[in-house]
């Protein structure tokens, strides 16, 4: 007797056609490989909500001193409360595919229509820091520059030094669109006439002396509001303090990377300076993500890197700066996302498949790792997908170190412990957002939830594992199988059906086991080939039910033929 053992999975693997041991999969759908190698059961895919509107972005975590999932839907944000399975509302924050950020203790909204931000309690729409555009003005305009314009807000601030004696206040621009407020020594005045096409301040009673004493607050023309708004993606980076909000996305500026500064002394998530942005090469920005203390910019077929710069402005003040540099001419990432990290590596879809980016031992340089070999077929289909309008999505799955490759209904998830990929079905969704061990995903109106805390009850999904083709380990036609078996751990109701098929589809078996609750434990299940001089053969485990099952490993027995003169075998 001569024993093929398999006693580790090695998942799915679409290279393999033919191998000596019965480890690898062609096929593998709904069971996963825990970090023992062994195949178990997927958890429970929940259905959670069915929304008054298709779902535009799901987030959850603490605000405003307590936990919260939020759901975005037909343009308004809603409190979810899974345990009443109600929706509270919130309000308006216009529709569109919403990213989620959190900055300043404030949760901010992103969706391509509305720039929004959320305090715990209620929703609004950023309106913008007023930047003081110059300070120690004389009353006849001379000033020195101080903040430049935000894009956000077409408001800005001037500051003089009253004289005591002067009654007319030129202000740094004519033909202005209004006068806000003015104040002296804090206090706001009433007593003037604003001469709108002049730019003109004339008090009734010249302000008394003083340094910065006169605030005039303005507003002119738009600064370009919707550069802003319209961006759909956003990242937090500012080298060793992370004080600066990245955005980009914007369909009218596909080539730009807009940053905030600095309001008043303090990072700001809502002042975006007119003259922030960076053009990227001539081609749409597709992902931007960090790596240590560098920003990786990736368009479809190039790579970039930035960095945070400090460099003295001729005021005098110390500035940051964010100068792009070329990374790689050759890759970059062909779907538009907020940027995926494992182990500090970003990950980017390229021609080639998933490529992880490695620091090497020269300063800047980066080199792209293809990690999806085995799935080199499904890859194939997946870039040629993307001209019809099959776009996958990819995020990282920190909890258990897995990443989520997200194509059709599918999702291919790679283990980068074990290295090892499986395949999960009905994942396919609008949007996604991962929370500790949770994973929540959206498709139209229905919210879903995806953990291991949900508990092993989702029979809506088969589960299959079958071995690639196999010689078991000896020559075709000079041995016969005799049994094969496979060591599993059960728990609850569960239908199983253990098969041993030869490749010409003769002298197979199938048997099949059905656990009922309790049943628990180990077990040990198998089926009694009737295979004489063996060809090529796999082995195929299926399994149903709301139980739940481990299976560690296989045994195949074969017995040599004994030669024969007269057959020549």
């Amino acid at each position: 007797m001569s024993f093929v053992t398999c006693s580790g999975f090695e998942g799915l693997d679409e290279r393999v056609t033919l191998q000596s041991g019965i480890g690898s999969s062609r096929s593998m759908r709904n069971f996963r490989l825990n970090a023992e190698s062994a195949l178990e059961k997927r958890p429970n895919r929940t259905l959670v909500l069915d929304a008054p509107a298709k779902i535009e972005g799901i987030w959850k975590g603490v605000i405003g001193g307590s936990e919260q999932t939020l759901i975005s839907a037909g343009g308004t944000l809603f409190s979810f409360d899974r345990d009443n399975a109600s929706l509270a509302t919130i309000g308006a924050i216009g529709s569109g595919s919403c990213d989620f950020f959190m900055f300043g203790g404030a949760l901010y909204i992103l969706n391509g229509t509305k720039y929004c931000k959320y305090d715990g309690s209620s929703v609004c729409e950023v309106a913008g820091y007023v930047p003081c555009v110059a300070v120690s003005s004389a009353p006849g305009g001379e000033g020195t520059p101080y903040e430049p314009l935000n894009a956000l807000n077409p408001a800005r601030r001037q500051l003089f030094n009253g004289s005591g004696t002067d009654t007319v206040y030129k202000l740094a621009e004519t033909d202005l669109d209004s006068v806000s407020y003015v104040k002296i020594d804090g206090t706001e005045e009433h007593h003037y006439v604003a001469d709108l096409t002049a730019g003109e301040i004339r008090f009734t009673d010249p302000p008394a002396s003083g340094l910065d004493n006169v605030e005039v607050c303005y507003v002119k023309n738009d600064n370009g509001r919707s550069r802003i708004t319209k961006c759909r993606k956003a990242m937090q980076f500012g080298g060793n303090s992370d004080g600066r909000i990245f955005l980009w996305g914007n369909p009218d500026s596909p080539d730009c990377r807009f940053y905030s500064d600095i309001a008043d002394g303090v990072p700001s998530a809502e002042y975006f300076p007119v003259n922030n942005f960076t053009v990227i090469g001539d081609s749409e920005i597709t992902c931007i993500v960090q790596q240590y203390d560098r920003q990786l910019i990736f368009t479809r077929e190039r790579a970039y890197y930035s960095y945070c710069e400090l460099k003295e402005d001729a005021g005098g003040r110390i500035r940051s700066s964010f100068p792009v540099f070329s990374l790689n001419g050759g890759k970059g990432c062909l779907i538009s996302t907020g940027g995926c990290v494992i182990d500090n590596r970003p990950v980017t879809f390229c021609g080639d498949g998933l490529n992880v980016w490695e620091s090497t031992g020269v300063e800047n340089e980066k080199n792209a790792v293809c990690v999806s070999g085995a799935l080199c077929e499904t890859m194939r289909y997946a870039v040629q997908a993307l001209e019809s309008g099959t776009v996958p999505k990819l995020f990282d799955h920190q909890y258990r170190r897995e990443l989520y490759f997200i194509l059709g209904p599918a999702a291919y998830v790679y283990n980068y412990d074990t290295k090892r990929w499986y395949l999960l079905d009905g994942f396919g969704c609008d949007e996604y957002f991962v929370y500790g061990s949770a994973i929540f995903f959206s498709k139209g109106t229905k919210l879903y939830v995806y953990s291991d805390d949900e508990g092993f009850s989702d029979s809506g999904f088969s589960c299959v594992w079958q071995s690639a083709d196999t010689l078991l380990g000896q020559a075709a036609g000079r041995f016969d199988v005799v049994n094969c078996e496979a060591d599993v751990f059960v728990t609850g109701p569960m239908d199983l059906k253990l098969e041993f098929v030869q490749q010409n589809g003769k002298g197979g078996a199938a048997r099949e086991y059905a656990f009922a609750f309790g049943d628990e434990g180990h077990k040990r299940i198998s089926v009694r080939p009737a295979i004489k001089r063996a060809l090529p053969a796999y082995v195929k485990i299926t399994a149903s039910g709301a139980g739940g099952i481990k299976i560690y490993g296989m045994t195949v027995k074969t017995r040599k033929r004994e030669r024969s003169d007269r057959n020549g075998i």
